[in-house]
């Protein structure tokens, strides 16, 4: 049925542009979106549209964004069981610090996270992505999956600048997956490992001295196996002999009635060595001293 007064293909092409949007959500998000920035928009939509054009890469980034996490803690596991088999206390108050400073910076994201409420890119951009989209309350500033593994990746290198250079690695490809399955935007895992590497990386400096310190209080603990290989009698004489209470001082005066040293008693070694030089050099029977010394010259004067 047509309308009177205007063509059928005039009255198609008005139903149609009634039906098209505005605008898309992929150039302007909704007025109930919250984004930290959109600066970084063409970064997303260029990696998700690469993930879609790596069909072989999908399936190993999916298993890699929980393995990833999963290899760094079994890194910070062997750093501390090296450790304390070497009762290195040095190195177990580093992993200390490394649980503690990664404990502190996922509170500090969740705690951001609640200050920005950012919604998922994927809620707020239109775009196919290979990972299904979270919920409007599973907030995307900052990446909690970036921030433990760059806290992790921090706490090792302060430990062991080997396992750090390693773990760094891993972190930053768990960074990327994030982006990659479409679950955050880059600047969400930028702000992660910032927080991370300023947390771990600030706070060693304020609490390895106290983190010293409780560490040698808890080596007189029952909680000693898990610190240290070394035995329990060995520690007090390693103290001591560090700090230089056990060994002899020379200059101290004695302490007690100790018995004081004769001056004289290095004397007899000394003497009986004399003795026997000269018991060496005695003359021959029937030479007198004289006529032995006689024969050392030249000849008889």
């Amino acid at each position: 049925m047509r309308c009177r007064g205007a063509p059928a293909r005039e009255v198609h092409v008005t139903f149609r542009e009634k039906r098209r949007p505005a605008m898309p959500l992929a150039l302007a998000a909704p007025p109930h979106i919250k984004t930290v920035t959109t600066a970084d928009d063409g970064w997303y939509r260029s990696i998700t549209s690469f993930a879609q054009h790596t069909a072989w890469l999908q399936g190993p980034m999916k298993l890699y964004t929980l393995a990833g996490i999963g290899l760094l803690c079994v890194m910070a596991l062997y750093a501390w069981w090296s450790a304390r088999a070497r009762a290195d206390k040095a190195a177990m108050v580093a992993v200390a610090w490394l649980g503690v400073g990664t404990l502190l910076s996922i509170g500090g994201g969740l705690m951001l996270k609640q200050v920005f409420q950012e919604n998922r890119p994927c809620q707020a951009i239109r775009v196919a992505t290979v990972q299904a989209c979270p919920g409007p309350a599973d907030y995307s500033f900052p990446s909690d999956h970036t921030t433990f593994a760059v806290a992790l990746a921090v706490g090792l290198w302060i430990v062991s600048r080997k396992l750090g250079t390693i773990a760094a690695i891993l972190a930053a490809l768990e960074g990327f997956s994030r982006v990659y399955l479409g679950q955050h935007y880059p600047h969400d895992v930028l702000g992660g490992a910032i927080l991370s590497t300023a947390v771990l990386l600030v706070g060693w400096q304020f609490c390895r001295n106290p983190l010293t310190r409780l560490v040698t209080v808890l080596e007189a603990t029952p909680l000693r196996p898990l610190l240290t290989t070394a035995p329990a009698s060995a520690a007090p004489a390693a103290s001591h002999a560090a700090a230089g209470d056990g060994a002899p001082n020379a200059n101290s005066e004695p302490h007690g009635d100790a018995p004081l040293a004769s001056p004289y008693a290095d004397a007899s070694p000394t003497t009986s060595t004399r003795s026997d030089a000269y018991a060496e050099k005695k003359p021959a029977d029937g030479q007198t001293p004289l006529a032995r010394r006689g024969t050392w010259g030249p000849g008889p004067r």
